[in-house]
């Protein structure tokens, strides 16, 4: 097991922490020559709640279920350095967390795949617990995490490109084999995760539709919440088969 290291002291700051609260730097990406972009490993705290499916069994099994990638004896060693943890072990009174339902999807990840399903994020996150909790069953709703350390996929080195930016919309060229935003085993090695490092003027980006990871083409970004929301309205009635958009 790789050692991730300790958990950094900035921990209530980097919980709540994405992509443009905290954006990767341009440092952390490598280029080796060979046609791909690289990220340097890093620490990474991965945050996900416990489904009605995992309600019963210890926070080793539902891992090493849930991701099989790595084997039960990586994930106890985990558990008893304190790396693979439940988050809430003094369940506050008075505070329930509706159960994520299975069906729920995520665009969090894990460091190993299959974890699509799972209501997970990624978070830079930190927390010096003293103490390893036993093992017990899990109920519904609370929070686990792993801290690890973190190796993204490559991808190719071709570059995201800023077509045009309005006020409201930013325009980029997506190349193939880059994911839009976090999601499974990448996180900075994304379009979102590129903008966020070499484009902090444009702020927070909100994809507006989806491209597929291989594909590449034109992908529209909204810098507001309120362009986002009615775009995302405008392209569901349009796939409901209503009045198409006229084309200037």
């Amino acid at each position: 097991m790789t050692n991730p290291g300790p958990r950094p002291a900035t921990a209530a700051a980097d919980a709540d922490a994405d992509l443009f609260d905290r954006p990767p730097a341009p440092g952390d990406y490598v280029f080796p020559g060979d046609g791909t972009r690289l990220v340097i490993p890093y620490p990474f705290d991965f945050v996900c709640h416990v489904k009605a499916r995992h309600a019963g069994v210890d926070v080793v099994a539902m891992f090493a279920k849930e991701f099989s990638a790595r084997d039960r004896g990586y994930y106890e060693a985990a558990h008893l350095a304190g790396y693979l943890r439940v988050d809430n072990p003094r369940r506050r009174e008075g505070r329930k967390r509706r159960a994520p339902r299975d069906d729920e999807g995520t665009d969090g990840g894990d460091d190993e795949g299959g974890m699509s399903g799972m209501g997970g994020t990624g978070r830079m996150s930190g927390g010096d617990e003293k103490t390893v909790e036993p093992l017990r069953p899990l109920a519904a709703g609370e929070r686990v995490r792993h801290w690890l350390h973190r190796h993204e996929p490559p991808v190719l080195d071709h570059r995201v490109d800023v077509v045009a930016v309005t006020d409201d919309l930013v325009a980029v060229h997506k190349p193939a084999t880059m994911p839009v935003h976090p999601t499974g085993q990448y996180r900075k090695n994304t379009v979102l995760g590129v903008l966020a490092a070499e484009r902090r003027d444009l702020g927070r980006l909100s994809p507006i539709h989806r491209l597929d990871r291989n594909v590449s083409g034109l992908l529209l970004m909204a810098r507001n919440a309120r362009t986002a929301s009615a775009l995302r309205e405008a392209l569901a009635e349009g796939g409901k088969g209503g009045e198409p958009a006229e084309r200037g």
